[in-house]
């Protein structure tokens, strides 16, 4: 019980374990309304765990640009505008 408790203590793991989570992302097609809810939900979820860990730093430009990439067209530039504010 106690390398449970240490693995999940472990921020860097929980980092990592959220990172991965990130990367799992599928594109999200023009019409799938549900689809970007769900991968709104996803990316929310991931910022907050960093954001919780004071990890934000961890998050790079090239996490960005992938998440950018799986983004229907429309909301591309969007994302790019709220990431450098």
């Amino acid at each position: 019980m106690e390398e449970v408790r240490k693995y999940f203590d472990d921020t860097s793991a929980t980092v990592q374990a959220a990172l991965d989570d990130l990367h799992r992302l599928k594109p999200v097609s023009e019409s799938d309304y549900r689809g970007l809810v769900d991968f709104v939900d996803v990316v929310e979820s991931f910022y907050s765990q960093l954001e919780e860990l004071n990890q934000l730093n961890t998050l790079t430009i090239r996490d960005v640009d992938f998440v950018n990439e799986l983004l229907p067209n429309h909301l591309r530039l969007e994302w790019i505008r709220k990431y450098h504010a």
